[in-house]
């Protein structure tokens, strides 16, 4: 994923195998804000329905830390940020 320096929002899919309310999605929403917050990025999660987190991140810059963050939670199933959707697994997609 390319970084980026302004705002950035996106999509993270939890794991379809798992039976969810809107509350625990949220609850989940807050408690990985809490965790990125303390690591100093500036961005809000909320809930959107029983499988679907949505994120706005205000410097997406800090885009390729959230994505690890992500796809290392044993929720994740996959991240959506602009086009490009990741799982963990995927080989990177930046070749150096």
């Amino acid at each position: 994923m390319k970084r980026t320096m302004g705002s950035v929002f996106g999509f993270v899919k939890l794991r379809p195998s798992v039976k969810r309310t809107p509350d625990t999605v949220a609850d989940l929403a807050r408690k990985w804000t809490k965790m990125l917050r303390a690591g100093a990025m500036e961005l809000n999660l909320m809930g959107i329905d029983r499988s679907t987190i949505m994120f706005n991140m205000a410097e997406g810059r800090h885009s390729l830390e959230l994505k690890e963050f992500v796809l290392n939670q044993p929720e994740a199933y996959e991240i959506k940020i602009g086009f490009e959707s990741r799982r963990k697994g995927d080989p990177p997609l930046e070749s150096h």
